[in-house]
């Protein structure tokens, strides 16, 4: 086996070499979003493209899917697998049905290669490629570049596995990239020379067929460790301080273990310690931290088109119940502002009718006072006519009084007068005789 994994060390690297002739290097000195979305009408299905549509990030999108998950609605349940998803769960009673509803929208239900697909996103990062999902014979990335020693990456990738390259020196481990991109046509004549020296299982188990290759993609790279002196050390890379590093800190750098330990029923590869593939930072970290182990149960979950259509008819659904509550809710404030506006009106009114009529009172009341006043002040004005005129006529009768007394006692007096006079005269008549 040591002879083997030289030879294909050997073979892997010239491949690499030769294949340094067919482009040029380029700068990495910028690099853009690679993550295309297509046709903008159209319902995307590649997840950074769909978030985009739904206005959502990709936190929110794993919140709510978790949501969903503890609430007992699957998001990932696609109504047309439902008979499948039973079967395999039947056939696997080992595993959740969660996980056998992610499993069978990847396909796990089918022999290897028994229906195979096309990969529905070629301009995406997250893309799919297994053994049943296959890439064009005459598909190759356009925006691949030489990452170093005739490597070549997309860009995305390439930026990133430089950045993981670097960490990796900063933490005094050693690397080298003995594998990275390798077009259709590579596959098929390393596929080909596989069969003819082991076979068609061997190889299936260790090498992939024409258009099922993970390097294909140009988001691939094999990692082999150095040891003083640059030595290549092939066999047993999970024993090194780098591969332990590389679990704890490629997810960092958006790169996971492609195929690992005990999955190959998933994966249809052995364990390869080495492969370490590029699917961004987002993906790979929520992988590392939700433990999901193959990138076939994580698509299968999150990444699937059928998943992202059920996602976005429970976002949309959410928001037009979201929408119509507060539409709801703006009516009846709007009902309540115009009710509260018309009572308040009303008691503006009624406050203005009272004023008025208390105006009109305190009018009336001081226009009574006001007679009130006159009226006494006439009567007053009367009496004291009156008490004047009435202190006239005493004067005036007595005075008459006076005058009459005195008249009275005049004539009486003249008439006493005369009486005596007259008996004096009698008097004298009497004593002449």
């Amino acid at each position: 086996m040591k002879t083997k994994a030289i030879f294909i060390i050997v073979f892997t690297t010239a491949l690499a070499a030769a294949l340094g002739s067919l482009f040029h290097g380029q700068s990495l000195a910028a690099f853009g979003d690679t993550r295309k979305t297509g046709d903008e009408d159209a319902p995307s299905l590649e997840i950074y493209g769909f978030l985009r549509e739904i206005n959502m990030s990709f936190e929110e999108y794993l919140d709510l899917t978790k949501e969903l998950d503890a609430a007992g609605i699957y998001p990932h349940f696609i109504k047309e697998n439902a008979p499948r998803y039973e079967a395999y769960q039947e056939k696997n009673p080992q595993i959740s049905f969660s996980e056998a509803i992610a499993y069978v929208n990847v396909n796990l239900d089918k022999e290897f290669y028994s229906d195979i697909l096309d990969v529905p996103n070629l301009d995406s990062v997250t893309m799919l490629v297994n053994k049943h999902y296959r890439l064009p014979s005459d598909w190759m990335p356009e925006n691949l570049i030489n990452v170093y020693d005739s490597h070549f990456l997309q860009e995305e990738a390439a930026v990133h596995s430089l950045m993981l390259r670097e960490s990796m020196i900063e933490n005094e481990l050693r690397i080298v990239f003995i594998s990275t991109y390798r077009s259709y046509s590579s596959a098929v004549n390393t596929y080909s020379y596989a069969i003819d020296r082991y076979g068609v299982a061997f190889s299936d188990l260790n090498y992939a067929r024409a258009g099922h290759s993970d390097h294909q993609t140009g988001l691939a790279i094999d990692l082999l460790h150095i040891s003083p002196p640059s030595t290549l050390t092939g066999t047993n890379f999970q024993d090194t301080e780098e591969f332990k590093w590389l679990c704890e800190n490629a997810h960092n750098f958006g790169f996971i273990l492609r195929y690992p330990d005990g999955h190959t029923h998933i994966t249809g590869y052995k364990f390869e310690p080495w492969h370490w593939r590029y699917v961004g930072t987002d993906i790979a970290t929520a992988m590392y931290e939700k433990g999901i182990v193959t990138y076939e149960e994580f698509y299968g979950r999150y990444l699937a088109s059928g998943v992202l259509l059920n996602v976005r008819d429970i976002v949309l659904e959410r928001r037009r119940i979201a929408e119509a509550e507060e539409e709801a809710l703006r009516v009846a404030l709007q009902e309540a502002a115009d009710e509260a506006a018309r009572i308040a009106a009303n008691q503006a009114e009624e406050a203005a009718r009272a004023a008025r009529q208390a105006e009109i009172r305190q009018a009336q009341e001081e226009a009574a006072e006001r007679e009130r006043l006159a009226g006494e002040s006439a009567a007053a004005e009367d009496l004291e006519r009156a008490q004047g005129a009435g202190q006239d006529t005493s004067v005036f009768g007595a005075r008459h009084i006076v005058f009459i007394i005195f008249a009275f006692a005049f004539f009486s007096g003249g008439i006493f007068l005369l009486i005596i006079l007259k008996r004096q005269r009698k008097s004298q008549g009497q004593k002449q005789r």
